[in-house]
């Protein structure tokens, strides 16, 4: 916004101010505020959260499920986590597939912001909210696997 701003005051040919008076003045006379998310947001839980009283009654069997799944997920993670810790031979990845997924995976191939040789593996990825079919196939060449055979 504030390079937004800078613009029009070049087209008016008037002086700007710097980003730190911009943000002073945005914040403290038009009593507004720049937004900093606390955590990582997902997009059912933003959707009820901002839903009318209405609304939230159509979605509140979804929201309860995803809620429910969550929950699970997070208890997994914690088990993996902890069977990773004492067991050498089990190997546990987490990524963060909503912000991996956010924006669709044709318009990042399409867009060149994924390296062309990667394209057939991002087109792969699932691209819904459920992923829970997908499981990571073991590597033949695990390193780790060879230190242990010697």
């Amino acid at each position: 916004m504030y390079n937004l701003f800078m613009e029009k005051c070049n087209e008016n040919q008037s002086i700007g101010v710097s980003m730190i008076t911009y943000r002073r003045i945005f914040g403290t006379e038009y009593n507004m505020s720049f937004f900093k998310p606390k955590k990582d947001q997902c997009s059912t839980c933003n959707e009820y959260q901002k839903a009318s009283t209405e609304e939230k009654l159509s979605l509140k069997l979804k929201y309860k499920e995803h809620l429910q799944r969550k929950e699970a997920s997070m208890k997994n993670k914690e088990e993996d986590k902890k069977r990773a810790a004492s067991d050498k031979s089990f190997k546990s990845i987490t990524c963060d597939m909503q912000s991996v997924l956010q924006i669709p995976i044709s318009q990042l191939c399409e867009n060149n912001i994924i390296p062309s040789p990667l394209h057939a593996w991002y087109r792969s990825l699932p691209s819904s909210c459920s992923i829970q079919d997908v499981t990571a196939e073991p590597s033949e060449n695990d390193p780790d696997e060879e230190e242990e055979n010697y």
